[in-house]
């Protein structure tokens, strides 16, 4: 029987980690953050397109607009723009027009001074959006 191998995020979870994926020495992490947050008691928020992959881009944006973080909605709709599903932020797109919203870094630990603007989202793209396909 061969041995089960196993990955230790936190002291107390473990995480199996299934033959195809020994080289990687690690399932991907969306398998697991959901149950490992749980286990710690603390609230998380997914990424924005991992969510919207999991749960469908058009709630995700209609979450934003519904619970009004503005800031996040700018960041989501700049995101969707980058993926090609810019016709999912249409609704977004308004609601976030009708706010009239100062630009935003899209990575809010990093510095935007100098970075490109998108004018329909008013993000400052402060980081490159790498886009797997």
């Amino acid at each position: 029987m061969a041995k089960r191998r196993l990955v230790v995020p936190r002291r107390g979870f473990f995480v199996i980690v299934p033959l195809e994926y020994r080289q990687s020495a690690a399932p991907p992490p969306d398998w697991y953050i959901d149950a490992l947050m749980k286990s710690c008691g603390r609230q998380y928020y997914v990424g924005l397109l991992s969510a919207a992959a999991l749960h469908g881009a058009v709630r995700i944006a209609e979450a934003a607009r519904l619970e009004g973080d503005l800031p996040i909605a700018q960041r989501l709709g700049h995101l969707l723009d980058a993926v090609s599903a810019g016709e999912v932020g249409t609704v977004l797109a308004e609601w976030v027009a009708d706010q009239h919203p100062r630009f935003v870094a899209l990575r809010p630990d990093r510095p935007g001074v100098g970075a490109a603007k998108d004018g329909r989202w008013r993000v400052l793209v402060n980081d490159e959006v790498e886009v797997e396909e």
